[in-house]
């Protein structure tokens, strides 16, 4: 195995304990919650509001989800455009200056893997190969007490505690057309999600076209 200097060892640690900081301040609190019962603990019918709003106190997350609307989302203003510039670079320093680009942003935010076919969108940005041990994009496992993960008991909560609290309210949870989420390409390990999200190589073509296939069902 190759030898890691004290310098990389620190770099590494100092990376990930940064990109723990932030990824806690993305963290978003529900603006409704079930109301919960005085001495049993449980949750109650009916929703109650928060008295902490997610909006400004969040502005990591919020930006984050900009960007996406604004670029990656197919009816945002900049989409068109990402797209021709994207999938219209052939020059392979043009194409590793933009990897670099962009897995310089998403290791310092998400501690991202690099791994090519990006599942933030699909799970409020968070990276299920980083922040879950088992790796899975259609959880949770089950495995989880009191929102703690199984692997990390008392250390890291559930990724999919994490994600149902970044979701705006409840009602928005219960309202949202959940699909299946298709298999990671591991073809794509290490290179450009960005390019790959627009050129249609990634795990967003399977989803889509199962989408398409679903509609043409429909009477």
């Amino acid at each position: 195995m190759p030898k890691t200097s004290s310098k990389d060892t620190l770099s590494n640690f100092t990376n990930s304990l940064l990109a723990e900081n932030v990824r806690r301040s993305l963290r978003t609190p529900l603006t409704k919650t079930f109301r919960r019962h005085a001495s049993g603990g449980v949750d109650l019918p009916g929703l109650q509001k928060n008295k902490r709003k997610p909006g400004w106190l969040c502005p990591g997350y919020a930006i984050g989800k900009m960007v996406h609307q604004l670029f990656f989302e197919p009816k945002g203003p900049f989409f068109k455009i990402a797209a021709r510039m994207l999938t219209s670079v052939k020059n392979k320093k043009t194409i590793r200056l933009i990897t670099m680009v962009e897995y310089f942003f998403k290791e310092l935010l998400y501690d991202c893997y690099r791994c090519g076919d990006c599942y933030l969108s699909d799970l409020e940005l968070l990276c299920p190969q980083s922040q879950c041990p088992k790796r899975l994009i259609n959880g949770p496992c089950g495995g989880s007490r009191g929102g703690w993960c199984e692997v990390w008991p008392g250390e890291r909560r559930c990724l999919y505690v994490r994600q149902y609290e970044r979701l705006k309210d409840i009602e928005e949870l219960f309202s949202r057309d959940v699909a299946i989420l298709p298999p990671r390409d591991w073809g794509l390990d290490r290179t450009s999600s960005w390019i790959n999200f627009f050129a249609g190589r990634d795990h967003h073509r399977l989803r889509n076209l199962d989408e398409s296939t679903k509609n043409e069902k429909m009477p």
